[in-house]
């Protein structure tokens, strides 16, 4: 099923005004109706790192010091961004993410 690009709009709507918990939600919800929708998970992804503070300057990943952390946000976007690379291997951009946030939360 073809994610409706109205939903997908909104939910980066949400997410460019910092709303990630709904931008979140509308994303899960494309991602349940196409598993393969390899755009909004790595959008969702994306939210899930900013929801634990992860920020990038100049393609590093860090954690400003006025943000908290939270393991489960982490886990959810290491584990977005590993469907993604099962589905497509060669994305070179799900691997830097996954090892800022591994550096970032001291993960091995």
């Amino acid at each position: 099923m073809l994610r409706s690009r109205d939903t997908f709009k909104e939910a980066i709507d949400y997410y460019d005004r910092e709303e990630y918990d709904k931008a979140i939600e509308l994303f899960e919800k494309i991602v349940e109706e196409d598993s393969h929708d390899l755009d909004a998970r790595f959008n969702l992804a994306l939210c899930y790192m900013r929801k634990i503070g992860l920020e990038k300057e100049e393609d590093e990943w860090f954690i400003p010091e006025d943000k908290s952390i939270d393991d489960v946000y982490a886990i959810r976007a290491i584990s977005e961004l590993n469907k993604i690379l099962e589905m497509n291997p060669d994305e070179a951009e799900a691997f830097k993410m996954i090892d800022g946030i591994k550096s970032v939360m001291d993960m091995e």
